[in-house]
């Protein structure tokens, strides 16, 4: 852990570089000092599909759940949200002014009911 999962409308890769703005994402969360590198998962989910409000062909959305493991303090991971979206805005800065992109960005708190192969943490450790 740490994994963010972004979810974003088709068409928004054309105004923006999504692969730079994964890297902008993965610095932001690294700069907290709160997360191991070896857990750390960016990945973009491309809708296709999707109707964001009025249905105005120029409205975009980025949709961000962040999941992490227990053992933060509530401080820390408001933090964590904050420091995502500082970057995210900072990133989208254009797209916001323009009044068609809706950014959103929910912390998931994970419990010990999980399970996982990870074998590149033993490999960077």
């Amino acid at each position: 852990m740490p994994h963010l999962s972004i979810q974003y409308s088709d068409g928004l890769e054309k105004l923006v570089n999504m692969k730079q703005f994964c890297h902008l994402m993965r610095d932001a969360i690294m700069r907290s000092e709160l997360y191991p590198l070896t857990g750390t998962r960016i990945r973009t989910i491309k809708c296709d599909h999707f109707l964001v409000a009025d249905n105005h062909p120029s409205n975009h959305f980025v949709d961000m759940i962040f999941r992490i493991g227990k053992g933060r303090s509530p401080q820390q991971k408001q933090q964590s949200g904050d420091d995502i979206m500082q970057a995210a805005s900072f990133f989208f800065e254009a797209q916001i002014k323009s009044g068609y992109l809706t950014i959103s960005l929910e912390l998931q708190e994970l419990t010990d009911d999980r399970w996982q192969i990870n074998p590149i943490h033993e490999r960077l450790s």
